[in-house]
């Protein structure tokens, strides 16, 4: 029988674009948490579309500060999913030029996907997701950098 691929993240070696502690510091715990929770692994699809407010938390809970976001595949195809502050939350602050909104950043290479995606097992597609909320989560700690996922 073939071996089970097998899913890790990696840190990044440079900031997510734009990172700024001060707007990260915006961002309630609980509200990441619950956001990353409302990833599955349709939202990883390589062919999917961007989607803003993923699980719609900001309809069902305007003051959340927090959404979950799938944003223009990368350069190479990777998925990009995306932590950022919402508007009810800057209302506290001015940004800077330079600031942007996202405090947690996760890529999915598109052969990671298709690897759980033509898995015979159901249970690697839930590994895959249940290592990209962590990368999200650990991402969002990392004070700006982003997280890849890796096989292996």
């Amino acid at each position: 029988m073939a071996k089970l691929p097998h899913f890790s993240s990696e840190k990044g070696s440079s900031k997510i674009r734009g990172f700024s502690q001060r707007v990260r510091n915006l961002a309630k715990e609980t509200d990441i948490r619950s956001v990353v929770s409302a990833l599955s692994f349709g939202h990883i699809d390589p062919l999917g579309r961007e989607i803003t407010d993923i699980g719609n938390f900001q309809r069902r809970r305007p003051d959340v500060s927090v959404r979950l976001d799938r944003q223009a595949n990368a350069t190479d195809g990777s998925v990009n999913l995306q932590v950022q502050v919402n508007a009810s939350a800057m209302t506290r602050i001015r940004l800077k030029e330079a600031e942007g909104t996202t405090v947690a950043q996760v890529l999915v290479p598109r052969r990671i996907y298709r690897a759980a995606f033509s898995s015979h097992e159901r249970n690697v597609r839930t590994h895959l997701e249940n290592v990209v909320r962590s990368a999200l989560l650990q991402s969002s700690k990392s004070h700006g950098f982003p997280y890849r996922i890796v096989e292996g």
